[in-house]
């Protein structure tokens, strides 16, 4: 986290927007989550953008179908 927070330092960034894993709460609180602390050591504004959670056992056709 401290390397990407000097690089977006060095780089005159205006925002910064970083993926997660999404992991469980335990295991985040236990590890620490590089998007959490990039968010509170950056000096610009960040946005964290989670991964997409796959649905097992649902139709991606029906999905489609009941998204248009």
């Amino acid at each position: 986290a401290h390397t990407l927070v000097d690089m977006i330092e060095r780089s005159g960034c205006d925002m910064v927007i970083i993926g997660a894993k999404g992991q469980g709460a335990i295991t985040s609180a236990l590890l620490g989550s590089v998007s959490q602390e990039v968010a509170h050591a950056s000096p610009v504004p960040v946005t964290i953008v989670k991964h997409a959670e796959v649905l097992e056992g649902v139709d991606s056709d029906a999905v489609e179908d009941a998204e248009a």
